[in-house]
């Protein structure tokens, strides 16, 4: 009896090594692998390494990767439990793991999202001996500054209006609307990347210095879908 039990035990290990490592492979276009969230939002971070349903991992670890050999530890689960040793000092209180068996998924929450979040996560998954890792990047949406709008110069009987505004993620778009709401023609916009990471954009338009009415200057973020406008009273 004893004989027959290890033997079962034995195929049962065999078994489950055979699946892990037939675990479908994540496709490189897998929209999973990307998640923006807002500003001091929670972010969900799907593993994109699916178990099979009712599988058991041994350890998973979530890791901070700017570059593999000083990978830091964001959360660790062993053995059915979570384990804070070795946790980055800022993540301490704001990771949860949620294990969905049924659907063999893992995801790491990270709650009040900062900035500096904002990367490549590793996704090491381990069953007995054997492991696998995926990976998954994590963007912050942000909503920019008000716009600041003024007057740049006359030229014949045309006023040059320009509107700035900085602090954006990701890439905003920007435009200029008469009273009616159509879109103004650009005569230059100029995006760029500041030093934390943001962008910064300056659109500027012209207008007829008879136009009554107002003027304005809209800048949206797409990831957030929102908007920010300030107008400019043209008399």
């Amino acid at each position: 009896m004893e004989m027959a039990s290890f033997s079962g035990s034995w195929l049962s290990g065999c078994l489950i090594t055979l699946i892990f490592l037939q675990l479908p492979a994540p496709g490189s276009g897998d929209a999973r692998k990307f998640h923006l969230v807002p500003l001091g939002g929670t972010a969900e971070l799907l593993c994109p390494l699916p178990l099979w349903p009712g599988m058991e991992p041994t350890e998973v670890r979530w890791l901070r990767s700017p570059h593999p050999q000083l990978s830091q530890a964001v959360h660790v689960f062993r053995n059915g439990k979570d384990w804070d040793d070795g946790q980055m000092p800022e993540y301490k209180g704001r990771t949860v793991l949620v294990r969905d068996t049924q659907e063999g998924n893992v995801t790491l929450k990270i709650l009040n999202v900062r900035l500096e979040d904002q990367g490549q996560y590793r996704c090491q998954i381990q069953i007995g001996n054997l492991s696998k890792e995926g990976s998954v990047t994590l963007q912050v949406a942000v909503l920019g500054s008000d716009p600041d709008i003024h007057v740049e110069g006359y030229d014949a009987g045309w006023i040059k209006v320009v509107c700035r505004s900085v602090g954006w993620f990701p890439k905003p778009s920007a435009e200029w609307r008469d009273p009616q709401g159509t879109v103004l023609p650009s005569l230059s916009e100029v995006q760029a990347l500041d030093e934390a990471e943001l962008f910064q954009t300056m659109v500027s338009s012209r207008v007829r210095d008879s136009t009554l009415g107002n003027v304005f200057c809209i800048i949206h973020n797409s990831g957030l879908g929102q908007e920010k406008t300030a107008v400019m009273v043209i008399a």
